[in-house]
């Protein structure tokens, strides 16, 4: 039983609440009652409770992405995180697309120049930005219909409990975070738009 994970447990023994997953991948060290924006980041990625794609707790900690006007001045506040959050999970696609390191410290530009000498495409950073747009939304149409909705992007009771100490009283507001999230994506309830789908040219995956 072990084997199935955190989440099958929580549910056969009633205590969903208390298991520590999201989409039944369990939540790594980093907490988003430290790291504000990692509250949207866990709840909206298709694996669940990824930090690994993100780079999200290094933009709280200061990390600029000038290109895409990514930044945070501070890591406890809800305010503007659902958008960051898309923004940096956009950018961060393009890690997996191009196989590369999740912890390469390369910025848009840089990555940018590296696909354009390469390929000999004209890549810009607008460019990879879309392109990382088009995967990620891919990626939801995909669990969509594995039967994933808004309802899983959420974060357990477990980890939405106020801590003591340097964090103490910092409680990520998830839901008001997804609710800005889906609103910068143009998703309904969860769902690409199809104004969405046209714009990335991905009508046929509906």
């Amino acid at each position: 039983e072990l084997a199935e994970g955190v989440g099958y447990l929580g549910k056969k023994y009633g205590v969903e609440d208390w298991a520590a997953e999201v989409k039944g991948l369990e939540i790594p060290m980093h907490d988003a009652r430290g790291f504000a924006s990692l509250a949207c980041a866990y709840a909206t990625h298709p694996r669940g409770a990824c930090h690994l794609p993100h780079q999200i707790y290094l933009i709280e900690m200061g990390k600029v992405i000038k290109e895409y006007n990514i930044a945070s001045d501070d890591r406890f506040s809800n305010e503007g995180k659902g958008e960051l959050t898309a923004k940096v999970q956009n950018f961060t696609e393009l890690y997996n697309a191009v196989i590369m390191c999740a912890f390469m410290p390369v910025n848009p530009t840089q990555l940018a120049d590296m696909l354009k000498y390469t390929t000999g495409f004209d890549y810009d950073v607008q460019k990879i930005f879309v392109i990382g747009e088009r995967i990620f939304t891919l990626k939801r149409l995909y669990n969509i219909k594995c039967g994933i909705t808004s309802k899983d992007d959420r974060l357990p009771k477990v980890v939405l409990q106020p801590l003591e100490g340097g964090s103490e009283k910092h409680v990520p507001d998830v839901e008001k975070q997804v609710k800005e999230y889906y609103e910068f994506r143009k998703w309904v309830n969860g769902v690409p738009s199809k104004e969405k789908l046209s714009e990335l040219g991905l009508e046929w995956a509906e």
